[in-house]
């Protein structure tokens, strides 16, 4: 009789005993999920509920946008540069290198900051002429007074939360989005940081072509004595020597001579038109900044509460499900290391109980 060969079976690839397995941890992770039904379903009305009130306790939230472009002026910085390099000198004050990270960064510093906070504004918080709230950003939103420091770091805390800077360094531009309880409050806030920025680009550049004018005023006078000098040189050269022509080495230095004045009138000239130049840039008041969408008649709904309810129901049950999870699989570790989990029970309370937080022991 012939023998019949062994029939080797996989006992791994598709056996009724593997998906029995599978179908047992699908079923025991719903049979978990069951047994803490109350969890699943108490966590996300929970979560719901709160979120609900807090977003009817905070009310609608408004936004106004603007857009603008940095106009960096060069011609002074470049003008002064080349003045201060023909005398080997180097004028403080640099240019602002990248001008839209530069406004970007400074419409959320703090020295603006605070000073949309201490503004007055005028909000209308209905129809009606009577609706109408008048004060500060510390008065409107009700900022707790506490000392002065610690009620503009609260102030300054939840207004950075309102105030969203991007930008578009590929196009040069800048953008603002305030938010806020009312519409006339976020385009107000919208636009006094647009004016605070194009003060304070203003002050720096009056203050740089102030610095310019006295730089090349004092050339100015320097470079005027040495023309003086050069020309006195000459003159008393031709006093000397009225037949110059006559010699060839009288020629040349009276060459020498004129090359000299000339040298000097170019200098004079040269500082004479940066420090006309400075003059009119020192009370120059045109701004610098191109307005490209203004915050008035851009407010808007910001947000939806709807969307905002359904996410932190959604949270909520994340929570639920990590939270039936973990329940389960404490009790796991209690039950298949019951020694080890009452040895760390006890040595838990002693602990406690050494620092005056555990419960009293019982005396024998």
């Amino acid at each position: 009789m012939r023998e019949r060969a062994p029939v080797h079976e996989d006992r791994h690839a598709g056996s009724p005993l593997q998906h029995q397995r599978d179908d047992l941890t699908l079923f025991s992770i719903l049979a978990v999920l069951l047994r803490h039904r109350r969890l699943l379903v108490t966590v996300p009305l929970v979560t719901l509920a709160a979120a609900i009130t807090v977003l009817l306790v905070r009310g609608r939230t408004y936004c106004a946008d603007s857009t603008f472009k940095p106009e960096v002026s060069e011609g002074s910085d470049s003008r002064l540069s080349g003045v201060a390099a023909q005398f080997g000198l180097m004028i403080p004050g640099a240019p602002l290198g990248d001008p839209v990270r530069y406004y970007s960064e400074l419409a959320t510093s703090r020295e603006v900051l605070e000073q949309v906070v201490n503004s007055r504004y005028r909000v209308h918080t209905g129809e009606g002429p009577a609706d109408t709230l008048v004060g500060t950003y510390l008065d409107l939103y009700r900022i707790p007074k506490r000392t002065g420091q610690a009620r503009m770091r609260l102030a300054l805390a939840k207004l950075r939360s309102q105030v969203i800077v991007t930008n578009n360094r590929e196009a040069g531009l800048v953008y603002i989005r305030t938010l806020a309880k009312w519409p006339d409050l976020a385009a107000q806030m919208n636009r006094r940081i647009l004016d605070l920025l194009n003060e304070g680009n203003q002050e720096r550049r009056q203050s740089k072509a102030a610095a310019e004018r006295r730089f090349v005023e004092g050339r100015l006078q320097e470079a005027r004595k040495d023309l003086d000098a050069a020309e006195s040189e000459v003159a008393r050269f031709l006093q000397g020597n009225r037949r110059y022509q006559d010699s060839p080495m009288l020629t040349l230095e009276y060459a020498q001579l004129q090359r000299r004045v000339e040298l000097h009138q170019q200098v004079h000239t040269t500082l004479a038109l940066s420090y006309e130049q400075a003059r009119i840039d020192e009370v120059r008041n045109t701004p610098l900044l191109i307005l490209i969408d203004r915050p008035e008649g851009s407010t808007q709904r910001y947000g939806s509460r709807a969307k905002d309810a359904m996410i932190w129901f959604l949270i909520g049950c994340v929570l639920a499900v990590l939270g039936a999870m973990a329940s389960e699989y404490l009790a796991a570790r209690r039950q298949g290391e019951a020694p080890d989990f009452a040895e760390f029970r006890r040595e838990a309370g002693a602990a406690l109980r050494g620092i005056g937080l555990g419960g009293r022991t019982k005396r024998g």
